[in-house]
């Protein structure tokens, strides 16, 4: 007699993260940074990366107020990770303001 065993194997493949960063802007001014920001996933973590230099922000978005190439790992919870291209920002410097001479309002000329 010969008998027939079937085992049922399970195998799970676990797919990795979107690591697709968005960027509000690619140059901005010193009183409005730039936001990089990846569509929130449960269970997800983020490290955040500028000039290969690690971040502490560890949610979905990051405020930008500094020059920089900026990169995320993203991990899911079964520990498949992935990384985004890098984002090169660049922060202008407000300009200098100068006055050239005083405007008349503050040498105390009335014109009518």
């Amino acid at each position: 007699m010969k008998v027939f065993v079937t085992a049922l194997i399970r195998s799970a493949t676990n797919a990795r993260p979107v690591a697709a960063v968005t960027a509000s802007a690619s140059a901005f001014c010193p009183d409005t940074p730039a936001q990089l920001i990846l569509p929130p996933v449960p269970g997800h973590r983020y490290a955040w990366q500028r000039d290969g230099s690690p971040l502490h922000d560890t949610i979905n978005q990051l405020r930008v107020e500094r020059s920089g190439t900026y990169e995320v790992r993203v991990t899911n919870p079964a520990g498949c990770t992935a990384i985004s291209s890098a984002l090169s920002l660049t922060r202008y410097e407000s300009p200098p303001v100068r006055f050239d001479s005083p405007s008349p309002f503050a040498l105390g000329i009335r014109r009518y």
